[in-house]
């Protein structure tokens, strides 16, 4: 008996499980990232930047710097003003004479002399009026430009004023060194008992 050989073709069958379905369609699909927030306190940072410097310390990489810390600046302390001269006659001195510049004494102070420990010369005589004015003013105003000042005789006052950095003339006398003339910014000025101006020449603190 001869036949036919049958060559049979098998059909792929499709399964109709949803169980299938699902494990498939769950397997294929991306994964989703869910963002997750993680709160630190002050003591965690601080154990992270400890960590961070162990683990540098054998790198030979140079350390950062510490954290700056605020300082509190103490205030600065007001100046110390220092004491103001007695003035007797703030407020009582006389007028300037009208020969005031050209009597005996006055004259006596546009030369310069070594028969004196201490002198004083007038640098311009045509200002020595207006200088005295001022530093009369000075004494009778009581301001800051009179820097010192003590008793006279007879119950006069001896003052010493400071002319704002104007040179008014220089210093002479046996106290100066020959041939060289100290700038004198300062007036020294004597009132009498009745707030007269007696004499007034050109000073210095370190002779007053």
């Amino acid at each position: 008996m001869t036949g036919q050989l049958h060559k049979t073709t098998l059909k792929r069958k499709h399964s109709n499980s949803p169980t299938r379905k699902m494990a498939r369609t769950e397997n294929d699909a991306p994964a989703t990232t869910i963002p997750v927030t993680i709160q630190t306190t002050a003591a965690d940072d601080d154990d992270m930047f400890a960590q961070f410097m162990q683990d540098i310390v054998g790198t030979g990489v140079p350390l950062p710097p510490p954290p700056l810390v605020a300082q509190t600046v103490p205030a600065t302390p007001p100046p110390v003003t220092a004491t103001k001269p007695a003035n007797p006659f703030a407020g009582r001195v006389k007028a300037l004479r009208g020969n005031f510049g050209t009597g005996a004494h006055d004259v006596a102070h546009f030369q310069p002399t070594q028969h004196k420990v201490h002198h004083g010369v007038w640098g311009k005589r045509k200002k020595v009026k207006e200088w005295v004015g001022l530093a009369r003013d000075s004494i009778n105003n009581d301001d800051e430009f009179v820097v010192d000042s003590k008793p006279g005789q007879n119950g006069g006052y001896n003052y010493l004023v400071y002319m704002d950095g104007e040179t008014v003339g220089y210093l002479s006398g046996s106290s100066v060194t020959p041939g060289t003339k100290p700038p004198a910014k300062h007036i020294e000025v004597y009132l009498d008992n009745k707030g007269n101006t007696v004499s007034a020449f050109p000073s210095s603190p370190n002779i007053f």
